[in-house]
């Protein structure tokens, strides 16, 4: 099995294809039969493996940010409601205003709780590929790093391919896994296709809790408005005690 094919049907695996095809050992990959690696490639494919490494902690990070979005969302429609409750209290002038702000910070509080539900949707999907994927590579390389047809540079970058990138996006792991694609010829676009299954349930995550946090804005500034509403009511109703007094003070200097 050539260096080509083997790398190919890797990168199924890798990029969690579901194939039935057995993955070739350390005989497969030193027999007279397979092509050395270039240092170029196992350093594409090292810094694959990172992404997928750190994958793990971007899903944690999505979630964590998605469910902190969701609840400052519910803090602040419980706010507006209480608005509402102090508008209500005081005079009805201004209540229809703080009740239509607390109906929009429930609306955007509703959407937020759904971008979470759907954030640890794409988590468990994500979570299930990306472990396998991460496993793969890392014995891949191991397998590498103890070929002794291979260069001495390639076994060495395969050998010390341990770490776990920092800050992993889908945008860094799609180039990352497009950059391998790249050394694999007629393969590469067959590759970018299997890699774009895991790129893309990334970036529908980050979306997920990107739309929590607008969702957390909106929610917080419909609540400002319903508090400007109650706080309206209180200063009017604060002009009207003080009109009386002004005008008992006026006749007493009056006379």
């Amino acid at each position: 099995m050539s260096h080509a094919t083997y790398l190919h049907l890797l990168s199924l695996t890798l990029l969690c294809a579901r194939v039935t095809t057995v993955r070739g050992d350390a005989d497969d990959l030193c027999s007279d039969e397979t092509d050395p690696l270039t240092p170029d490639t196992a350093r594409k494919m090292c810094e694959t493996a990172r992404q997928l490494r750190g994958v793990e902690a971007a899903i944690e990070s999505a979630v964590a940010a998605a469910t902190a979005s969701a609840l400052g969302a519910s803090e602040a429609k419980a706010r507006a409601d209480d608005a509402v409750k102090r508008a209500e209290s005081k005079q009805r002038g201004a209540a229809a205003a703080a009740k239509e702000a607390a109906e929009k910070a429930g609306a955007a509080s509703q959407r937020a709780a759904a971008a979470v539900d759907e954030a640890k949707g794409h988590a468990a999907v994500l979570t299930v590929m990306v472990k396998e994927a991460a496993q793969t590579s890392g014995e891949t390389l191991q397998q590498l790093a103890e070929c002794d047809k291979e260069s001495e540079e390639v076994r060495s970058v395969a050998g010390k391919c341990t770490g776990t990138a920092a800050g992993v996006t889908s945008k860094s792991l799609e180039a990352a896994i497009n950059a391998f694609a790249e050394t694999q010829n007629g393969d590469a676009a067959e590759i970018r296709g299997h890699g774009a299954t895991l790129w893309s349930t990334l970036r529908s995550l980050e979306d997920s809790a990107q739309t929590a946090e607008v969702a957390r804005v909106e929610a917080e500034e419909a609540e400002g408005k319903a508090s400007d509403a109650a706080d309206a009511n209180r200063a009017e109703l604060a002009g009207g005690w003080a009109l009386p007094l002004l005008a008992a003070l006026h006749l007493s200097l009056a006379q």
